[in-house]
């Protein structure tokens, strides 16, 4: 039986991890924006153009993450094989999750391909990160 203590460290490693998915799903967003802004600066015809300020903001480059924290958004890592900073290209597949629904949806009576959904819902997936140079496995997130 877990005390209370237990019950607090494996809330907060939860509540850790949720930050830190949701730090590197921002940080991608940003940089989206920011090669959006640089496109939109280049391609601009108009007179009046935002200024320099605004489209570069004073923020820094996108933060290289470690192979062990890639959550299941695409980040930027170091490719283990070919050693070249990238951002992650990602797959869902199946994993342990999706059989384990599949099951208890078959038990608590989801017969009629409702059981079926976790194989085709990205949700219930595994995420696998590839390296889009070299085209390699770098992780496999799991969903549990």
């Amino acid at each position: 039986m877990m005390t209370l203590e237990e019950d607090q460290i494996e809330m907060d490693s939860t509540e850790m991890w949720y930050i830190m998915t949701r730090v590197q799903q921002l940080k991608s967003r940003r940089s989206l924006l920011l090669e959006l802004q640089e496109f939109l600066k280049k391609n601009s015809k108009e007179d009046q153009s935002p200024s320099d300020e605004e489209l570069n903001p004073t923020l820094s480059d996108p933060e290289l993450l470690e192979v062990k924290d890639l959550a299941f958004s695409p980040a930027m890592v170091q490719c283990p094989t070919c050693k070249q900073h990238v951002t992650t290209e990602i797959q869902h597949k199946v994993g342990k999750t999706s059989f384990l629904l599949c099951y208890f949806s078959t038990l608590l009576g989801c017969v009629a391909g409702c059981c079926l959904l976790p194989f085709v819902l990205n949700y219930f997936k595994d995420t696998c990160h590839f390296c889009p140079s070299c085209h390699t496995e770098i992780q496999i997130v799991p969903r549990i």
